[in-house]
């Protein structure tokens, strides 16, 4: 930003920008993108453990959370614990329910 005093950069990301929203969901995909299993949409994020039996797949998602911890852990991110929840078989997500059997439109 230019200003009378000379220019200065943020250091982090100002709310009330038209473009926050989109820079934001930009680094995090940057982040946390190339993690097999993990999907961003807006400030969410969600791992999906895959397996033949359940144990396999919360296996597999202890597995994708570590690298995903390890990885905000990298690049700064934090994390709100109380938002936080973990092994749930199905959920609803901005619209769909996602389930065992697949991606759904919510209904409700």
């Amino acid at each position: 930003m230019i200003t009378t005093f000379g220019r200065y950069r943020w250091a982090r990301l100002p709310f009330g920008l038209k473009v926050s929203c989109e820079i934001f969901q930009r680094k995090l995909i940057e982040a946390v993108g190339d993690i097999e299993g993990v999907f961003t949409i807006a400030d969410d994020i969600i791992v999906a453990g895959c397996g033949r039996t359940n144990e396999e797949a919360l296996i597999d998602n202890d597995r994708k959370l570590k690298k995903l911890f390890q990885r905000c852990n990298d690049y700064n991110i934090l994390l709100n614990e109380e938002k936080k929840e973990v092994g749930l078989t199905e959920i609803t997500f901005h619209g769909h329910r996602i389930t065992r059997e697949g991606v759904k439109v919510d209904n409700v």
